[in-house]
């Protein structure tokens, strides 16, 4: 399935290896999907660079920075870093996938 930067469209595949399910949420520099790893068949959350900060060389470090340092990191409170990678313009960041509410949901609810 081609690559649309914009919309990652349930069943797109980044790396060869992370198919997209669906949409988790979004923020000012990336969106986040829910994905399937194809290599050992478990849900992982798809960290993805927003297409419009793709060609600036500064958010792009910022990125690498953020993959690099999050990676390094081991704590059972902290969700893990999986990998991280480009695919064509398209950079991403692997995490382990926690079933759960946000913290906006769970605000709400008080």
């Amino acid at each position: 399935m081609k690559v649309n930067k914009q919309n990652l469209a349930s069943g797109t595949v980044l790396g060869g290896r992370y198919s997209i399910i669906r949409t988790l949420g979004q923020g000012g520099m990336a969106h986040v999907y829910m994905a399937e790893d194809l290599q050992n068949r478990s849900y992982v959350a798809l960290k993805v660079m927003r297409a419009e900060l793709s060609d600036d060389p500064e958010f792009i470090r910022r990125f690498a920075t953020e993959a690099r340092a999050a990676a390094s990191l081991d704590h059972p409170n902290i969700v893990a870093v999986l990998d991280y990678g480009q695919d064509e313009d398209i950079r991403y960041i692997v995490q382990e996938y926690v079933e759960g509410k946000t913290l906006k949901d769970l605000i709400r609810e008080q």
